[in-house]
């Protein structure tokens, strides 16, 4: 039986809920050097995760995420180039970003933020050779594999989203 996610319901994800996470929101206008310092503070490896949404082939959000701390950036259109984000984060030389489709997302960027480019981004899907390259068997194996998982609840949260949705 499949598992709804509604708004109000954050099911948990992860067998083990020890793990919390700190979610920062911000409007790409508001992005500042102290929000990009503090949120690549205390990270405990050199790896961002990234996830971007779209409505009608606009880039309409990006997350970042380290493990400990997530960034969620609300993009708008015709936006000017995110140059302090570039430099601290999408072009740092010391950090990889992973994520799934990210081909996507650099051309959202570029398209949508006057030309903003990016780096070392690293898609997940190419990484797996073998075996079924689907986005969920991936978030499987990325999230520490299906015994450390509620799989129903993964499959719910990140299934495949139909385009601009």
């Amino acid at each position: 039986m499949p598992v709804m996610i509604t708004p109000e319901a954050r099911p948990p994800i992860f067998r083990d809920t020890k793990t919390s996470f700190a979610v920062t929101q911000l409007q790409a206008k508001d992005i500042s050097e102290q929000s990009l310092a503090k949120f690549l503070d205390g990270r405990n490896s050199d790896i961002l995760g990234c996830s971007a949404t779209y409505v009608e082939q606009t880039l309409q959000t990006l997350t970042l995420a380290t493990s400990a701390r997530v960034l969620h950036i609300h993009m708008h259109p015709r936006m000017p180039k995110l140059s302090l984000l570039e430099e601290m984060v999408l072009q740092n030389p010391d950090l990889t970003v992973l994520g799934c489709n990210l081909d996507r997302v650099a051309f959202g960027l570029f398209l949508d933020a006057e030309g903003t480019r990016v780096t070392n981004f690293v898609d997940l899907h190419s990484l797996r050779g073998r075996g079924e390259r689907s986005a969920l068997k991936t978030y499987h194996i990325l999230l520490g594999g299906e015994p450390s998982l509620h799989v129903e609840i993964v499959n719910a949260v990140f299934g495949e989203v139909p385009e601009d949705e």
